[in-house]
């Protein structure tokens, strides 16, 4: 049995719903251009590894067509399905000044060990309370320190979902169902000089054209992620689908678990548990 993000995915769903634990995904980041390009017309190059009906890669892809349509000087060469096969491969390229923009996708946490804290299970409760944080004060300070410490500028925040237990066993309502199994989870514990290149109206299309992506992105996960939905996809394929009891999860969870990433990310902890919807 696996927990794993739909990362990314809508159309190419990996999860069965069940109990759904945290799992918000990773962020559209933009860094140094390439001395050459800096010199050339204002072409951004922007990697990202799947290629659509992937969710986000539809929405970099109408992100990057819509920008290129306006001719205000600034120009998005998109790659999906690129050869740099590893999101850590595209955010070093990135960090290089080799590629423009790219994105850590579910690998964000490896990536960036200040993402960690949205992986706690059952931390994050809705997609309300997420897109608030993200949007607003945290999502800035995150920005911020990632600009000051690993010279990236942040565009937009971007998830695949929360994440669900699956498995070809028994159905899982309640934490005693997962006694016994194994589980498979993703590896992660638990644009400065590029944008002062660009004029404040490139900056404000690109920035404005990213929050568009943003929610294009957040519109094709949320309109699979119900029981109803995953029951009308998943079905015909010969899976079974079951709701549970997340706050008995979550209950296990604040018990079990937060504790010691309550410390570890005592920075973001409170604003995170104090955002409101």
């Amino acid at each position: 049995m696996r927990i794993r993000s739909a990362d990314r995915n809508v159309w190419t769903r990996r999860r069965l719903l069940s109990g759904a634990a945290s799992g918000l995904a990773g962020f559209l980041a933009l860094g140094r251009a390439p001395a050459l390009s800096q010199t050339s017309p204002k072409k951004l190059v922007m990697a990202h590894i799947v290629a659509p009906p992937e969710s986000s890669a539809v929405a970099f892809a109408e992100m990057a067509e819509g920008i290129n349509k306006l001719s205000e000087g600034l120009e998005i060469e998109f790659h999906a399905g690129t050869l740099l096969t590893k999101e850590l491969e595209v955010i070093n390229a990135v960090k290089s000044g080799n590629i423009a923009i790219g994105d850590p996708g579910g690998a964000a946490a490896t990536v960036f060990p200040e993402m960690g804290v949205f992986l706690v299970p059952y931390l994050v409760k809705s997609y309300d309370q997420a897109y608030k944080m993200f949007n607003g004060a945290i999502g800035d300070r995150l920005d911020r320190q990632f600009q000051d410490k690993y010279k990236l500028k942040v565009l937009c925040f971007y998830d695949y979902g929360f994440r669900h237990f699956w498995n070809n066993r028994r159905p899982i309502t309640a934490p005693k169902d997962l006694r016994g199994m194994k589980l498979r989870v993703q590896p992660a514990k638990v644009f400065a000089d590029t944008i002062n290149g660009l004029t404040p109206q490139q900056q404000k299309l690109l920035l404005d054209a990213s929050r568009t992506a943003q929610e294009r992105i957040r519109g094709l996960t949320e309109s699979v992620d119900t029981p109803e939905q995953a029951k009308a996809l998943l079905e015909p394929k010969g899976m079974t689908v079951n709701t549970a009891d997340v706050e008995a999860f979550r209950k296990v969870a604040q018990e079990k678990v937060w504790p010691q990433y309550q410390k570890e990310y005592s920075e973001l902890w409170d604003e995170i548990v104090a955002t409101k919807v």
